[in-house]
């Protein structure tokens, strides 16, 4: 099992503001650490107000434009809302079975299939990529109701260039936005597909369903990627972890080239101290992006968390 992390920021006690690194234990609890003052505490697991029995896999996380924590449980098919300020939990999307419908209506009502992470919108709105269903919905921030925004529910590939309900995806794991685009690590596909959220069409930014390494300085576009696993915006480019190509990369969308920032491709762990780009991953499932420019690396199947400094590139 994998674990989600993600960098955010929240209101605490009084005037104090705490940015802290995040992450899930599967199944047990979120821990919050915080990067600056380095302490930690448990902020949801068992037994906390309003939820009952354990966390089923909980793997994504996201601070809302409210100021609460919102984590995806994969196991148990749901999306809670954890009030940072009175610790209250509730459940704001899934019944708890695993299942694909619900649009048009009540979140709440709605059956989930092993959701993985969620993003906000400008507006609000919360956009969930579920794995099982192979596909991302959004719910409105104005009145709870759940809608497919991508993927059919079926696993393929298809659609591109035309309305991204009808578009298949394979095993998508990861989203991210940024104004009017919605990116989607379509990883069993080996892809990055982007939806317009104006228009409702989708393309393929990056890959060509071939499993292997981008090339460093060259298209995205019609060339291999090696399982795209995470994403993550920085305001000029995206951050991409790769799983199966173990290694760390930035997609500048706009001008379609890839750069090299982290691993050698080769799974292995090593490289602590020495330059990123000479180090080794394995499986690296999640990205979080700090104020201070620093990039913060789940490398999942070697049990760790790696940082690279912004100045140093260490």
């Amino acid at each position: 099992m994998g674990s989600g992390m993600a960098r955010e920021s929240w209101p605490s006690t009084g005037m104090l503001t705490f940015r802290a690194l995040l992450w899930l234990l599967p199944g047990m609890a979120l821990t919050c650490q915080a990067s600056e003052a380095w302490w930690q505490s448990t902020v949801l697991q068992q037994g906390s107000p309003g939820l009952s029995g354990t966390l089923g896999q909980p793997f994504g996380v996201a601070v809302g434009p409210d100021g609460a924590l919102y984590v995806t449980e994969v196991t148990h098919h749901r999306i809670l809302r954890l009030d940072l300020d009175t610790g209250q939990t509730r459940v704001i999307a899934g019944t708890g079975q695993a299942g694909y419908s619900g649009d048009g209506g009540p979140a709440t009502k709605a059956a989930l299939n092993e959701p993985y992470e969620v993003r906000f919108d400008a507006e609000g709105n919360l956009y969930v990529v579920e794995m099982r269903n192979h596909l991302v919905r959004r719910i409105r921030r104005r009145d709870g109701v759940i809608e497919t925004v991508a993927g059919t529910g079926k696993p393929g590939f298809g659609g591109d260039g035309g309305p991204a309900r009808h578009a298949q995806l394979r095993r998508p794991h990861s989203i991210e936005i940024a104004g009017s685009k919605l990116w989607i690590a379509d990883i069993g596909n080996h892809r990055i597909r982007e939806v317009d959220l104006e228009s409702g069409k989708i393309t393929t930014i990056a890959g060509n369903g071939e499993a292997a390494l981008p090339q460093d300085g060259q298209p995205a576009r019609g060339r291999p990627v090696a399982g795209p696993r995470a994403l993550a915006w920085d305001g000029r480019v995206l951050w991409v972890a790769l799983r199966e190509g173990h290694s760390i990369w930035q997609l500048d969308v706009e001008r379609d080239r890839w750069k090299h920032v982290a691993g050698t491709g080769q799974r292995g762990y090593a490289g602590d101290g020495g330059p990123a780009a000479a180090a080794q991953f394995a499986g690296p499932k999640g990205l979080a992006l700090g104020p201070d420019g620093s990039v913060w690396i789940s490398d999942t199947e070697n049990g760790a968390i790696r940082r690279i400094d912004p100045k140093t590139h260490r």
